[in-house]
Formats: C-alpha cells, sequence, structure tokens
C-alpha cells in the first residue's frame, strides 16, 4: 500500500502533462477515468525504459573513449561509429514529428517558437555585422546564410534537433576579419570565404581522426574564460562607442565647433544672397 505522500506524487506526475489533463476532464464515467489512468501509466514505463537505454547506450559510447586502442586516433573510425550508431534512427528523427498523439500540435508550437529564437539573433547580430562591415555583410545575407546552412545540417549531420544561429564570437570574428582584410588592403568578402573554408578544413581533418576526444583533458574554466575573452570585447566595443557618440553629439567643443561651423555656412549663404 502506498502512503498519501506516494500517492500526491504519483498523481502530480500523470497530471503534469496537459493532454492528460484534458483527457481525464472529458471523460464520461469512472471506467474510462481509470482506462486513461492505466495507459498513461503504461506509456510512462515505456518512456522510461527508452530512457535507460539510450543512457546506457551514451554511457558505453562515453566508455570507448577510454579504451586504449582508441588513443591512437585511427582515421576514419569515429565517423563511421557514428554513421553506424545514427543511421538506424535517421528517419525517425523526422517522422516522430508528425507521428503520435498531438505531436502535430507540438510540432507547430516548436516550430514557431524555434523561429523567432533564431529570427532575432539573426536580426540583432546582422545589424552589428552590417555596422561593423560597412555593408559587406548585412541582416539579409546573415539570415540567409543561417537558412541554407541550417537545412544542410539538418539533413546530412544526422542531428536535425541542434539549432544553427549566428552568435556573438561569429559578430566578433567577422569584425576582426574586416579589419584584417582593411589592414591588408586586400577585399574582404573572398578572405572571409577561404577563412571559412580553411576552417571546415579543419574541422573535416579533426573528424577524420577522431581529435574529440581531447575534449576529455579540457575543465569547464577553458569555456568560462573563452566567454570572459567575448564579454571584455563586447564590453570595451560598447564603451567605445559609448565615447564617441558622447565627443560627437555631447562634448562642449564639438557642439561649439559645429554651431560655429553651422553659423559661418548661415553667413556664407546671406553674403552670397
Amino acid at each position: 500500500m502506498r502512503n498519501a505522500l506516494e500517492t500526491a506524487r504519483t498523481f502530480s506526475t500523470l497530471l503534469m502533462y496537459p493532454e492528460v489533463r484534458q483527457d481525464l476532464l472529458d471523460c464520461q464515467d469512472e471506467l474510462e477515468f481509470m482506462a486513461i489512468l492505466k495507459r498513461t501509466e503504461q506509456e510512462q514505463q515505456e518512456q522510461q525504459k527508452d530512457e535507460r537505454k539510450i543512457q546506457q547506450e551514451a554511457i558505453k559510447s562515453a566508455a570507448s573513449f577510454e579504451r586504449p586502442e582508441d588513443e591512437r586516433f585511427p582515421v576514419g573510425v569515429g565517423i563511421w561509429h557514428d554513421i553506424k550508431r545514427r543511421v538506424p534512427h535517421y528517419l525517425s528523427d523526422f517522422t516522430d514529428g508528425v507521428t503520435g498523439r498531438h505531436s502535430l500540435h507540438k510540432l507547430l508550437s516548436a516550430t514557431v517558437f524555434v523561429y523567432f529564437a533564431c529570427v532575432l539573433p539573426s536580426i540583432a547580430f546582422g545589424t552589428l555585422n552590417d555596422r561593423n562591415t560597412h555593408g559587406a555583410i548585412d541582416v539579409k545575407k546573415v539570415m540567409v546564410s543561417q537558412t541554407i546552412g541550417g537545412v544542410i545540417f539538418g539533413l546530412f549531420s544526422g542531428q536535425p534537433l541542434i539549432i544553427l544561429s549566428t552568435t556573438a564570437p561569429l559578430a566578433l570574428y567577422t569584425k576582426i576579419i574586416y579589419e584584417f582584410s582593411h589592414w591588408m588592403h586586400v577585399d574582404f568578402l573572398p578572405l572571409f570565404s577561404l577563412t571559412g573554408l580553411f576552417s571546415c578544413a579543419f574541422l573535416v581533418v579533426y573528424s577524420f581522426l577522431g581529435l574529440s576526444r581531447v575534449m576529455k583533458y579540457t575543465t569547464r574554466s577553458v569555456e568560462e574564460i573563452f566567454a570572459l575573452f567575448i564579454v571584455v570585447a563586447f564590453v570595451v566595443d560598447a564603451m567605445r562607442s559609448l565615447s564617441s557618440d558622447f565627443y560627437t553629439y555631447f562634448d562642449p567643443a564639438s557642439c561649439s565647433r559645429a554651431i560655429n561651423q553651422t553659423s559661418l555656412t548661415g553667413n556664407t549663404s546671406d553674403h552670397s544672397g
């Protein structure tokens, strides 16, 4: 027999899903109510079994990196293992969104949410890139490139749930590459394209050699240091822009020079008239 706390916890788990609550409200009699509870319990048990299976597979996959023979970085073995692991689930990754109960409703709501979650950063960082590159990369180009890259990644990466979007480090790198191209007196867009191609080549080499295993030797401090660098860079850039706007529009000396220039222009036009 369950005590009151266990019973309350069981019902709170069952009633946390909106579709289950709606089905229970629509029941006509006690038998239908009990049938829905039984069905929900079975679904939860199956879901827990699937979660345990996924966790076991993840543990086995992580443990395979610890084997001594994997430390030699064999060429292409990691990619081949990833393909064998993902091929059985490739179609289900796309069909799970339209099959099952209330799946289409969840798919539409998630699509709308993710759309705005991706569009807003694209507009923000696209505007920043437009200012940093003097129009060479604007909002339209950022959104088109993000759309094409996201579709290609979703179709051929085996991980369609990963969402690609423009981030602050990319905007910072874009600005650095633009300043470097201006300093070297070369065209920005060809240099930017070559930078992307070289990065792609490095990623291909890393993938074939399985160098992602090296990440197990890193700590969280590496990520924190990188994030701190990005924050400091953007704060300095913001303070520089704020200082420039202040000396342009609010500095007394600049304002007096602007007023004198305006008055001189007006006097010149009066004399000419």
